[in-house]
């Protein structure tokens, strides 16, 4: 391995194709929030269970989402509680069982930039196992935001022993199957959004290939009628999208509240209060890197919890304890309940609420507590985003910061400039990168949302574009 040429992959080729010769036991998967990691495992461990011709030759497909691990967990741990509560097998003896035959486990590791901890330095077992210094010849798949590849990428022994790979999302094909389906008793609406996305390079570029965004515009697109979808047409960015999406959340939520008497009704400026204490209170999990969370956790955050989970922005889940997990424990009830958020975008788009509102209501926080997320620019991008969206003073005051900084890359300055889609914003950005040249030449190392950017940022400002 170790070789950085980009070579299209399908997903029927992705444990057949050879890198320098062999068939890599390391893959390590990145696309950014939204593009589909999580439903590519999925995928793999249906597929598995369908027994299709891909994974047929495995006994066992093992997938582990970081979101729900905790310290000092191993494998065998996290196997175990697939088990049924009767099956006696114990964790070091699904250990025994891997280490004898690891040709037929293959283990998935999904959401690395959700795990708080250093894969390259600590000896945890997970750590061991993704640097492959345990179970060397079982098949492991690690999925990724890009950020989180990069120290891999640097690392001589890492990029010898894994394969990199991208998710591409949807392409026009998969983009018009996926509406049709979810269109099927209502062809015409379908056919609409088919062909509005079509005729808008911006969305069709952009927004269409992640299955997040296509799933969030497919519900909008639903339950709009002529006026709203005239509204959705008008979204540019993935902020928007979002902001639009969170209306829907409010406005079903009020709308339903009305139909069942049993429940407390909710005032719209409510709503908005406990929006925003749910992303003071996110806040410090997107710095742990913490999606899921017992209800014991939201302690003092009680009315707010209950009210985001009528939302939508929080779900919760009923968990069967394994009988060996409450002995440990002294934990005598055997259910548990998980509270969780649907998609870390939506964590980290209502912790963008939360740090712009504290910008007019705590400016002495704000700083605080935005100072922590310009010092990390590509962990917390989407964050950067959210933020700088919400006002035009926040997007001011975002751009100046990231600008003063030198750790950011200047595609993701422009990224973030468009995503606060602000005028100002991106008259700041295009003095900062083009003080001297006046040609902007765009090719294809740029992103689609990047070259987007520029393309904004270049309305504001006399620019020749060259395109290559």
């Amino acid at each position: 391995m170790g070789t950085t040429r980009e070579t299209p992959l399908d997903y029927t080729e992705l444990l057949t194709t050879k890198v320098n010769g062999e068939f890599p036991k390391r893959l390590m998967v990145e696309g950014e929030g939204g593009a589909g990691k999580t439903t590519f495992c999925s995928k793999i461990a249906w597929d598995w269970t369908e027994r299709t011709k891909e994974f047929e030759e495995f006994d066992w497909v093992l997938v582990i989402p970081f979101r729900n691990t905790n310290e000092g967990q191993t494998v065998g741990d996290i196997a175990k509680t697939y088990l049924s509560d009767s099956n006696t097998v114990q964790s070091r003896q699904i250990d025994r069982y891997i280490l004898s035959a690891p040709l037929k486990v293959f283990i998935i590791f999904d959401g690395l930039d959700e795990y708080d901890g250093d894969i390259l330095k600590e000896s945890s077992d997970f750590a061991k196992i993704i640097r492959s210094e345990k179970f060397v010849e079982c098949r492991v798949l690690v999925t990724t935001r890009p950020w989180r590849a990069v120290p891999f990428k640097s690392h001589e022994l890492m990029m010898q022993t894994f394969a990199f790979l991208a998710v591409a999302g949807f392409d026009e094909e998969n983009i018009s199957t996926y509406i049709t389906k979810y269109f099927q008793d209502e062809p015409p609406s379908g056919y609409e959004l088919i062909k509005y996305i079509e005729s808008n390079d911006l969305i069709q570029e952009n927004m269409a290939p992640f299955p997040l965004y296509i799933a969030m515009l497919c519900i909008l697109w639903r339950n709009s009628d002529a006026g709203r979808r005239n509204i959705i047409r008008k979204l540019k960015t993935f902020s928007q999208l979002f902001h639009a999406m969170i209306i829907f959340l409010i406005d079903h939520c009020m709308t339903k509240q009305h139909q069942n008497p049993n429940v407390k009704i909710l005032t719209n400026k409510e709503i908005n209060n406990y929006l925003l204490r749910i992303g003071k209170f996110a806040y410090s999990g997107v710095l742990e890197k913490r999606l899921t969370y017992t209800e014991n956790d939201f302690s003092g955050y009680d009315e707010a919890m209950e009210a985001c989970c009528r939302i939508g922005v929080l779900s919760r889940e009923i968990l069967i304890v394994p009988r060996q997990d409450r002995r440990l424990s002294d934990q005598s009830d055997p259910v548990t309940c998980s509270v969780f958020f649907p998609h870390k975008l939506f964590q980290e788009y209502l912790v963008g609420m939360y740090l712009a509102s504290l910008f007019e209501s705590d400016h002495e926080r704000y700083e605080v507590a935005v100072s922590v997320v310009i010092q990390r620019p590509e962990e917390f991008r989407n964050l950067l985003y959210f933020t700088a969206s919400q006002t035009k003073n926040v997007a001011i005051d975002v751009t100046d910061r990231l600008i003063k900084t030198t750790r950011i890359h200047p595609y993701t300055l422009v990224d973030i400039a468009f995503e606060a889609y602000d005028e100002d914003a991106a008259k700041m950005v295009g003095r900062q990168l083009f003080t001297k040249q006046k040609t902007l030449k765009i090719d294809d190392e740029m992103s689609a949302h990047t070259v987007s950017g520029f393309l904004f940022i270049t309305e504001e400002k006399q620019m020749v574009r060259v395109f290559e």
